[in-house]
């Protein structure tokens, strides 16, 4: 801020705040997709991620499902749903991110 009370322009935010459409539990899809109907939706700050898709960090509790709850949709779109990644699976993305890219290698071994 500047001495004449000028105030610098503003930035949007890196995230929207909205109802995402999530699937949990059973109504995850066997390969682990979300499986028709969702499970409901919940207030999230979604994040657009650079390859596609949208990262969402779950603001308040809803039912049994807590704030801090983080959600991956492949699209960005808040009818799409997302679900919660089960740490196999991000395990097993981590090793094959790896393995496709032998220089990124070493940043994911410590994730590892």
């Amino acid at each position: 801020m500047s001495g004449d009370g000028a105030r610098a322009p503003s930035r949007p935010p890196p995230y929207a705040v909205r109802r995402q459409a999530i699937a949990t539990g059973r109504r995850r899809g066997a390969d682990g997709g979300a499986a028709a109907g969702g499970a409901g939706a919940v207030l999230v700050a979604a994040f657009a991620l650079e390859g596609g898709g949208v990262a969402c960090l779950q603001l308040q509790d809803e039912g049994r499902l807590r704030r801090g709850g983080v959600y991956l949709a492949e699209v960005d779109d808040p009818a799409a749903p997302a679900v919660a990644p089960r740490f196999d699976e991000l395990f097993a993305a981590l090793a094959a991110a790896a393995r496709a890219a032998p220089a990124v290698g070493p940043a994911l071994a410590g994730l590892l």
